[in-house]
């Protein structure tokens, strides 16, 4: 192939790459500057959760960048749960939240939902209280309550196996089927009021601690 032509070719690729980026950078201004957007802070001394938390926040900023912003995170599970059916389990979440709606550039304290996840479906857990209203001074773990709706593990049903485990305590008054909530098992999200853009931090302990005296 002619060597004019393969730059030509290359030429045009980078003025591409170079427009996309421009465009990019023009809607991540948008966001920041003339939109409302919600700032999130995630707060966990939970070393597995921080970093399973540091992947999804950079994705959620890559995604703030264009046109269809995310409007919410999920929540993980931090460990394996025996849940059980017939009563209320209460899952520590083990994370801290801050939330704050920019608006023209300018911040304000805010309140925030935490949902059902989009998985939860698939799982045999429910989620007892429904949509959560977080105030806007609430920074404590974010605990969530389920329902365990667990059925009688088909026989055929291999893929079960690892979560449902038939129980009988002699000390309880509950019988039945439980189900084991694995640990990184997607189970809540939390997104504002109206549905924002959502822009999110992840925070140790630690780095909250110096940090905080400047964000809140």
């Amino acid at each position: 192939m002619d060597t004019c032509i393969v730059k030509k070719k290359k030429n045009i690729k980078e003025k591409r790459k170079k427009k996309k980026e421009k465009r990019r950078k023009k809607t991540m201004q948008r966001h920041t500057n003339s939109q409302e957007f919600m700032e999130l802070c995630l707060v966990t001394s939970n070393a597995y959760l921080l970093e399973k938390y540091r992947v999804k926040c950079a994705q959620i900023t890559n995604e703030f960048q264009t046109y269809h912003p995310a409007s919410s995170i999920d929540l993980y599970a931090p460990l394996n749960y025996s849940c059980y059916g017939a009563i209320v389990n209460s899952i520590n979440m083990e994370v801290r939240c801050y939330a704050k709606i920019i608006s023209d550039g300018s911040p304000r304290n805010s309140g925030f939902f935490v949902i059902a996840s989009s998985m939860l479906p698939y799982s045999k857990l429910r989620l007892a209280n429904g949509t959560v209203i977080a105030r806007s001074d609430f920074h404590d773990n974010i605990i969530c309550a389920f329902d365990c709706i667990a059925k009688e593990k088909d026989e055929e049903d291999e893929d079960e196996d690892k979560r449902h485990t038939k129980y009988d305590d002699p000390n309880s008054t509950v019988s039945g089927q439980d189900y084991m909530c694995l640990k990184g098992d997607s189970l809540v999200k939390i997104c504002s009021p109206c549905l924002l853009p959502l822009m999110v931090h992840i925070y140790s302990e630690d780095e909250w601690a110096s940090a905080s005296a400047s964000i809140q």
